[in-house]
């Protein structure tokens, strides 16, 4: 009886780990790390995020445009993940619910250096 106590102590504990873990991700945390990033070059942004979905250049800017999406079914894996923009819950067949998380974010670059960022989306956490 003792052994399985244990166990399941064990098993709470890491449960603990995992809720304290997942907690920590938030948009509060997600925007102080893009915020970190002003001032910072092209260089320093592609070591923290990789290479950006989009790059492009406009009236003298260059931007750095980030985006990701997932798309599935309530209580599933994940159906597709991917580059996207927009989305919530909606139903699907049979009573299912649909979820579309998304974050894009934008950089906007003067001559190398990141002069600011803007982020949209129902799951800009980190």
């Amino acid at each position: 009886m003792q052994k399985k106590i244990l166990s399941i102590g064990k098993f709470i504990g890491a449960v603990a780990v995992v809720l304290s873990l997942t907690a920590c991700a938030s948009r509060e945390n997600f925007d102080s790390t893009m915020l970190s990033l002003v001032g910072k070059n092209r260089a320093e942004v592609f070591a923290l995020l990789g290479a950006p979905s989009t790059d492009y250049n406009l009236s003298g800017y260059n931007y750095l445009v980030y985006q990701q999406a997932e798309l599935g079914v309530a209580g599933a894996p994940p159906m597709i993940t991917g580059q996207s923009s927009g989305g919530a819950f909606h139903e699907g067949a049979e009573g299912q619910t649909y979820y579309k998380k998304w974050c894009q974010t934008t950089f906007m670059l003067q001559n190398g250096i990141v002069k600011s960022y803007q982020a949209k989306g129902n799951n800009c956490r980190r």
